[in-house]
């Protein structure tokens, strides 16, 4: 809830952010969700998924495949790429004359580079690339969809790290606040009228998610897509049930596009009103104080983390940029490709927030020819 304090007037300047130690009850805790979490970081390479069909022909290399490893290294890194092939990937044997571990560097390739079915024919037949997208995202969505809901429950954050993490970096007036909550639109089209799919923002057709980000910085969970004209954020927050997806005591920061909304969710999802942080909303016919208008202000600049994750996806993900549409099946295959960017995302940045130290069998699949271990 917005209560709003009475502040000095040093209070609402800026300041230079510094940069404190990470407080060592905070850095025990984070210590903890690796061990538990991030046991793959010690875990030799899976052997390779059992193959369900024969090929008549020798496994071959992909074309250009060390172009590929090259470009997801520079924007991925090492340990996410890792984490993906030995954890995602390897979950299921994808068909395709070529090494199993290569076709998953192909298919991540995709996303990050921007790529459509048609220009990877330049890497391997079209038939063969669509046939393993489509085992993804259709026929065993449902496999990989549990696996991701799961690592975003689990592995980068706790009630404990969220509450620590806001009250040593958050500003004073909102070291309550553990998470954040904001709708993407995504220039996309899945076959619907595009009249239906209208968004403002893009000016184009579009699918809309929210994303709800925890005071690291890191996405813990993302709503269902839908079509942007008929679905704004207020709308999808009733319909997505917060109240099982956050802890009784968390408090979310949600822009002025969801306030008439808390009301009713509040009594649906038997929360509290403690449980929204949104800005002081302008009464009809009536201005709002110096204070009002400075706390809105501040609440502002302090929900813009979200704003960074999303022009962090745009960057290092071509194909989610929004310059391009992405063409998608159905509402569900893209949900769950843009899911699976949002968890690399993460990866690489609690990589980077924690420093965890790269070893030589995470950069394996680097190696020209590698594939899983095979069983003799």
């Amino acid at each position: 809830m917005c209560i709003l304090p009475v502040f000095a007037e040093n209070d609402i300047m800026e300041t230079d952010t510094v940069v404190n130690p990470t407080p060592k009850k905070l850095a025990r805790l984070l210590d903890n969700l690796l061990e538990n979490e991030w046991g793959f970081l010690d875990e030799p390479w899976p052997m390779c998924p059992k193959v369900k069909t024969f090929h008549r022909s020798e496994l071959k290399p992909i074309a250009r495949i060390q172009d590929m490893k090259k470009v997801l290294m520079k924007r991925l890194g090492a340990i996410p790429v890792f984490f993906f092939l030995s954890t995602i990937w390897s979950k299921h044997y994808f068909p395709g004359p070529y090494n199993a571990l290569e076709k998953g560097i192909a298919f991540l390739y995709f996303f990050v580079a921007g790529e459509t079915m048609d220009s990877m024919a330049q890497y391997m037949p079209k038939s063969t690339f669509h046939l393993i997208y489509s085992t993804f995202v259709k026929v065993e969505r449902a496999l990989f969809e549990k696996e991701l809901t799961r690592c975003f429950a689990s592995m980068f954050s706790s009630l404990e790290i969220r509450i620590r993490t806001a009250n040593w970096k958050n500003h004073p007036l909102f070291k309550h606040v553990t998470l954040y909550l904001d709708g993407h639109d995504s220039r996309a089209t899945y076959g619907e009228d595009k009249a239906a799919m209208y968004s403002y923002k893009l000016k184009k057709s579009g699918l809309r998610t929210q994303v709800a980000i925890d005071a690291n910085g890191m996405v813990l969970f993302v709503s269902k897509s839908a079509s942007c004209r008929d679905n704004n954020d207020g709308k999808m927050l009733q319909e997505m049930g917060i109240g099982k997806k956050m802890d009784s005591m968390d408090c979310i920061a949600l822009d002025g596009g969801y306030t008439q909304y808390i009301g009713d969710i509040v009594e649906k999802e038997k929360l509290d009103e403690r449980n929204f942080c949104f800005p002081i909303r302008k009464k009809r016919l009536q201005q709002l104080h110096e204070e009002e208008s400075n706390f809105n202000a501040m609440f502002g600049g302090f929900r813009s983390t979200s704003e960074a994750v999303f022009g962090d996806l745009m960057k290092t993900f071509a194909k989610f940029n929004n310059k391009e549409i992405v063409r998608v099946g159905s509402k569900k295959e893209f949900n769950l490709t843009f899911r699976l960017c949002l968890l690399l995302l993460n990866i690489r940045n609690f990589v980077k927030a924690v420093d965890i130290e790269e070893q030589p069998h995470h950069r394996g699949w680097m190696e020209e020819g590698v594939d899983y271990p095979r069983e003799r």
